[in-house]
């Protein structure tokens, strides 16, 4: 039916066509040219309602042949999708985590793990005066190679001897604060934390002081103390305090023509001993090579290297504590 509406549209159309020609060269004839041009349309109009009513749907085998394109395509995507692996980490018990990081906390404990990562620094430090003795002051692309090529050997001792690697040591270093402790280890003094100095009470503070005094005294009596003009310091003065629960001590060399600001100490026990541990590190000079200082009577007050930077308490704030 659908055909024979297009006919319809056709035929009305030639009409249509002939209808207006008449009309315009067939004077005699114009009525009649006017009505066959009405005719066309009338016809047309029909042949455009019967189009309407009796359009067909698409072509099923259109359609069908769609899908069966579409089919095997989604078929095959769906089978990649179900065939393809997951790549989910393969499950690690607790239990393991644990036995690693007992593994690790055993490794870094080991003193030679600190004594090859000190060793290390060492090395670091003087890398590029190495590097300036062997190429000169300039650089070159010969020497920067060097320099990486150095560094990159000499990291790679330090992670054998340590038995982990770099990312893991290096990470404990910095949260341990193993460059104090290599200072430490230098000097030959035990590394003091807070955990070492909360442990004093109020009696070691006092002891760290008449221990600090003596020493100081000692020290004036010899005539090794004076000022940067080589005036020479002739009394010392000692304070203690307690400052949100740290045992301060703070010692002030004084002469005729200078005093010095309050030097810093911390009184801290550990392994049931009694240190005390210089927080200005200049002050290291001023005991040069000992170890302990004599405290009342016969006890012994051991020198600590303080390594557990920075202070719960601002600099300024414990500074300003003797003012």
């Amino acid at each position: 039916m659908y055909t024979v509406a297009a006919i319809l549209a056709l035929i009305a159309l030639v009409v249509f066509v002939i209808g207006v020609i008449g009309v315009l060269f067939a004077k005699g004839k114009r009525r009649r040219s006017a009505l066959i041009c009405l005719g066309g349309i009338g016809l047309f109009l029909v042949s455009g309602v019967l189009g309407a009513v009796f359009r067909p749907d698409p072509s099923p085998t259109v359609n069908e042949a769609i899908a069966e394109a579409a089919s095997p395509v989604e078929a095959e995507n769906t089978d990649e999708l179900q065939t393809l692996p997951t790549e989910e980490p393969a499950p690690q018990s607790q239990a393991v985590e644990d036995q690693v990081a007992i593994e690790q906390a055993r490794l870094l404990a080991r003193p030679e793990a600190l004594e090859a990562y000190c060793a290390g620094m060492d090395q670091y430090v003087t890398l590029y005066e190495r590097a300036d003795e062997k190429f000169g002051l300039d650089f070159s692309d010969e020497k920067t190679a060097w320099i990486r090529q150095t560094d990159a050997e000499e990291t790679a001792q330090m992670t054998e001897v340590i038995g982990l690697p770099a990312s893991v040591w290096s990470s404990r270093a910095t949260e341990d604060h193993w460059d104090q402790r290599c200072r430490a280890l230098e000097q030959g003094w035990p590394a003091i934390t807070f955990e070492e100095i909360y442990g004093a009470d109020a009696d070691d503070r006092r002891a760290v002081r008449n221990a600090l005094e003596t020493f100081y005294t000692s020290q004036i009596n010899l005539g090794r103390l004076s000022d940067a003009l080589s005036n020479p310091y002739n009394s010392i003065n000692c304070r203690d305090d307690e400052v949100d629960g740290i045992p301060l001590i703070g010692c002030r060399l004084e002469g005729r023509a200078s005093r010095t600001p309050f030097y810093l100490f911390f009184a801290a026990r550990a392994d049931e001993r009694l240190f005390a541990v210089p927080y200005d590190q200049e002050l290291v000079d001023h005991f040069q090579t000992a170890n302990a200082i004599p405290g009342s009577g016969s006890l012994r007050i051991q020198l600590g290297w303080f390594i557990d930077y920075p202070t719960p308490v601002p600099y300024p704030v414990l500074k300003s504590t003797f003012n």
